[in-house]
């Protein structure tokens, strides 16, 4: 989990869910999910 707050880590890895920050050209929030018929991204 890179770019994670330390806060959240132990959370985060107890519901099981894996979360990437980066640094983007402009401010966004994209969802990333692995599901049975392949992946779904929100915006």
């Amino acid at each position: 989990m890179t770019g994670v707050p330390d806060a959240v880590r132990g959370e985060l890895a107890a519901l099981g869910v894996r979360l990437d920050v980066s640094r983007g050209p402009e401010a966004a929030l994209r969802a990333v999910i692995d599901a049975p018929r392949g992946h779904v991204t929100l915006r």
